[in-house]
């Protein structure tokens, strides 16, 4: 039997007591609270620090989302990086690395944080 990244990456949710539900988000039972693409992005995709250095190499970085959230202004940030991923509908390599960064910062702003769960669901629509 050959054994996936998938299994392994559903044994090691399993055993963290992550449930894994089909077409659900956990985010929809609790606020804050991640789905299982936040759990896949950090253990198999590119980390939030790398996602937002490529970004910040790029032709266009959207340098201030980054200042704002340097300097403590996260709403502020979130809302511009927000318009960021609507403007590269048609790019999704930038999408998906505006994705890696919120999601980043969704994390550092911790599971009880209501403006990363709202700012989640905004994103979920575009994914």
């Amino acid at each position: 039997m050959s054994i996936s990244r998938r299994h392994i990456l559903r044994a090691s949710l399993t055993a963290a007591g992550v449930m894994i539900l089909p077409g659900r988000s956990l985010a929809d039972d609790e606020p804050g609270v991640g789905d299982v693409h936040d759990i896949v992005n950090v253990a198999y995709g590119t980390p939030p620090g790398e996602a937002r250095e490529e970004l910040e190499l790029s032709d266009n970085p959207p340098t201030e989302a980054f200042k704002a959230w340097d300097e403590g202004d996260h709403e502020f940030a979130l809302d511009l990086l927000q318009k960021e991923v609507e403007i590269a509908a048609d790019d999704p390599d930038r999408r998906d690395l505006l994705r890696k960064v919120m999601v980043g910062y969704f994390t550092e702003l911790g599971p009880t944080s209501e403006l990363a769960a709202t700012h989640r669901r905004r994103l979920a629509t575009f994914f």
